[in-house]
């Protein structure tokens, strides 16, 4: 059994997640194609973050404590936390906050995991972003997940008011 403490503390678990004590390895390194869209997703939503006063969202691979004894710490590709839900303040450690929206985009065996354990931790939107097949699907709780293409755009305007994105600028004729 593993603590946050000794994960955010000791080297050898610099890429790794802790999921009710137990270490589980991040799906790293990501590929270019990967990246791009990652990369176009922040720059996307992060703009109209910082503009309109939204919240915090961070890059790759920020841990999020989100549950003690045993501890949870998940690290997403992107996550956005609205700002009436910024409780802790920030510093060296892991989040203490609970993301409204996050991505996955490892296409492998574990993503469904991934985006199901985000869902019961509270996060309203866990978003698969598949670059190769340059799709997203809309997962959040009680809903039915919505597959949405490169023609489409996203839209959460209960939690990023005002905010749309073409999903062409996710998936620039990659």
């Amino acid at each position: 059994m593993v603590t946050a403490d000794e994960l955010l503390n000791n080297p050898i678990h610099r890429y790794n997640e802790l999921i009710g004590g137990e270490v589980r390895a991040l799906n790293l390194p990501m590929g270019t194609d990967r990246s791009i869209a990652l990369a176009f997703w922040l720059a996307g939503i992060g703009m109209h973050v910082m503009k309109s006063d939204l919240g915090v969202f961070y890059g790759a691979n920020v841990g999020f404590f989100l549950r003690a004894d045993p501890d949870t710490v998940k690290a997403p590709d992107y996550a956005f936390v609205k700002q009436d839900c910024l409780t802790v303040p920030r510093g060296e450690g892991f989040v203490r906050d609970i993301p409204a929206l996050v991505v996955e985009s490892g296409q492998d065996e574990m993503l469904s995991i991934r985006i199901s354990e985000w869902l019961t931790l509270g996060v309203k939107y866990a978003i698969d972003l598949d670059a190769v097949g340059q799709a997203v699907t809309v997962h959040r709780p009680k809903h039915d997940p919505v597959t949405l293409t490169r023609n489409d755009t996203f839209a959460a305007e209960d939690i990023l008011n005002g905010f749309s994105l073409p999903l062409t600028k996710v998936f620039p004729n990659l």
